[in-house]
């Protein structure tokens, strides 16, 4: 009897004993589950300040410009001007690509980098436009044959000019490039080039002839004014005012000295006929 009562006390003390561990696990869990609340919603605290102080503008305020580039024609106050005018909050909240909007709207600005330094820097790369040649009265074209319209107070002299109807820009361009291409063979080169209302095209040649080519056959009338026309006229050339190629089997001439147009109309294998025969009688 004894020896049960001991061990129902041993029992009794082991199951106490359990109950008390497990109380205080429950008790640990119940502490640590708090303070992980506790955790999170300060956690949460902090990031919300924090947005909320990222998202003051007077936070971190912009108080410098850098800008930087190689231009001749962009005038550094009226950029820094852009910028001012669109610097509109602090360093997380300034929206850079508004500001690149800006900048690129000014008319000699081709492309521009806008970035922020930490912590108080706006940071503004500028590439200028590159006039290659003038646009008729009030516009430019660059390397691309894209139109650009700058302050009139800021034209570059000396530029070939273009013509044509809008949204012609590419097309001249790239037939003004032909032309100097060709021409600089024979050591000429473009004084202006037109594409008219009608689509017909004409140009000027530098100390020569203004060159009317028409609408139909264009490649084909360039190419026979660049290898027959100038190699036939020669040196007397530079006295003419107009060659028309707008024949199917010859050209019209008008010399400078003359009122009316000179009827030159020819086939052109006479014309190549009677230049060998020219050719063989001075042994070249």
């Amino acid at each position: 009897m004894i020896k049960n009562k001991t061990n129902r006390r041993k029992q009794n003390r082991r199951i106490k004993k359990r109950v008390s561990v497990i109380k205080d696990r429950q008790m640990v869990r119940s502490s640590l589950t708090m303070i992980g609340f506790m955790a999170v919603f300060g956690c949460i605290g902090l990031v919300t300040w924090l947005a909320g102080m990222m998202a003051d503008p007077a936070t971190l305020p912009i108080k410098a410009v850098k800008v930087e580039g190689e231009y001749r024609y962009l005038s550094t106050k009226t950029l820094e001007k852009l910028v001012a005018e669109n610097v509109n909050g602090g360093f997380f909240t300034l929206d850079v690509e508004k500001i690149r909007r800006a900048v690129t709207k000014a008319p000699w600005v081709r492309e521009a980098t806008v970035r922020k330094l930490w912590p108080d820097t706006l940071y503004v790369k500028i590439k200028e436009q590159n006039a290659v040649v003038r646009w008729g009265k009030s516009g430019f074209l660059n390397h691309k044959g894209e139109l650009f319209k700058p302050e009139d107070t800021t034209f570059p002299k000396g530029l070939i000019t273009l013509k044509g109807p809008e949204g012609t820009e590419h097309l001249v361009f790239e037939k003004y490039k032909t032309l100097m291409g060709l021409l600089s063979a024979n050591g000429r080169s473009v004084a202006w080039v037109e594409l008219n209302e009608r689509r017909g095209w004409r140009f000027k040649v530098n100390y020569g002839p203004t060159v009317i080519l028409g609408r139909k056959n264009v490649d084909e009338r360039l190419w026979k004014y660049v290898k027959k026309v100038e190699g036939l006229l020669g040196k007397g050339l530079e006295q003419v005012a107009q060659v028309d190629l707008r024949y199917t089997n010859g050209f019209t001439v008008r010399k400078q000295d003359e009122n009316e147009v000179e009827s030159l109309t020819r086939n052109y294998k006479q014309n190549m006929d009677q230049t060998m025969t020219d050719s063989d009688a001075r042994g070249t």
